[in-house]
C-alpha cells in the first residue's frame, strides 16, 4: 500500500483521477523552474474543490500550501511535504458593464485582454505582470503607477473552516505589496474590479508600449 493511499482516497471523492498527482515535481509549476516534489499535487477546477481541499486538509492535519502561476517561489530540493493547490485552472473571467469578476488562478495577462476587448481602461499597468490575480491581490501587486488597490471594489474568501466572506475593497488594507490576506490567512476566491469605459486602440496601444518597457 503506498504511504499516500490514505490521503489520494481522501481527494478522489471529488477530484479526477488525472487532478490528482503523486510526488510531482514542482519545477513545472514554478517560474524558476527549480524545485523537488510535492507529496501530493491538486489540480482543482472549481472554487468549490478548492473549499473543499482546504477542509480536507486542515480536518486531517495535512499540511498544505497554495500557488498561482509560481512566480514568486523558489522550491527547495527537497520539495513539499503534504499537499500543494494549484489554482491555475479556477480562471474564469466574466465582464458586466464596467465591472469585471475574475477567479482567482485567472492570469493578468488574460484579465487585462478581456478588459481591453470591452473597451475598459484602468488595467493596462497589469498586462505585463507574470502572475494570477489571486496572487496581485495578496501582494497588492503593482507597475507603471497603477496598482491593485487603485481598481479593486471587492474580493470574495474562504476562511479555513470553509465559510465564504466578501471584503468591500476599502476594509482590504492594501499597502505597499501587502493586503489583508497577509493577515488572516484566508484564501482569495473572487476578484471584481470597477474599471473606466476608453478606447480599445488606446487601450491596446497602451498595453503594447508596456510589454515593450518590461521585455
Amino acid at each position: 500500500m503506498n504511504k499516500y493511499d490514505k490521503f489520494v482516497g481522501l481527494f478522489g471523492k471529488f477530484y479526477d483521477e488525472n487532478d490528482i498527482k503523486i510526488d510531482e515535481k514542482l519545477s513545472s509549476y514554478v517560474n524558476f523552474k527549480v524545485g523537488g516534489p510535492a507529496d501530493i499535487l491538486l489540480i482543482p477546477k472549481s472554487k468549490e474543490q478548492v473549499i473543499k481541499s482546504v477542509e480536507v486538509c486542515k480536518e486531517n492535519k495535512i499540511p498544505f500550501y497554495l500557488i498561482g502561476n509560481g512566480s514568486n517561489i523558489l522550491v527547495r530540493d527537497g520539495g513539499f511535504r503534504g499537499v500543494v493547490i494549484s489554482l491555475k485552472e479556477v480562471n474564469t473571467i466574466i465582464v458586466d458593464g464596467d465591472k469585471i469578476e475574475a477567479e482567482c488562478g485567472a492570469m493578468l495577462k488574460a484579465v487585462s485582454d478581456k478588459a481591453m476587448e470591452n473597451s475598459l481602461t484602468g488595467f493596462e499597468f497589469a498586462c505585463g505582470i507574470p502572475g494570477t490575480i489571486g496572487g496581485a491581490v495578496f501582494m497588492n501587486a503593482g507597475a507603471y503607477d497603477g496598482e491593485m488597490s487603485h481598481v479593486v471594489t471587492a474580493v470574495r474568501a474562504v476562511d479555513f473552516q470553509g465559510n465564504i466572506k466578501e471584503y468591500d475593497g476599502s476594509h482590504l488594507d492594501f499597502a505597499y505589496r501587502h493586503s489583508v490576506f497577509h493577515d488572516n490567512h484566508e484564501v482569495i476566491g473572487e476578484v471584481i474590479m470597477t474599471l473606466k469605459p476608453g478606447d480599445k486602440d488606446a487601450i491596446k496601444a497602451r498595453m503594447d508600449e508596456l510589454t515593450e518597457k518590461r521585455e
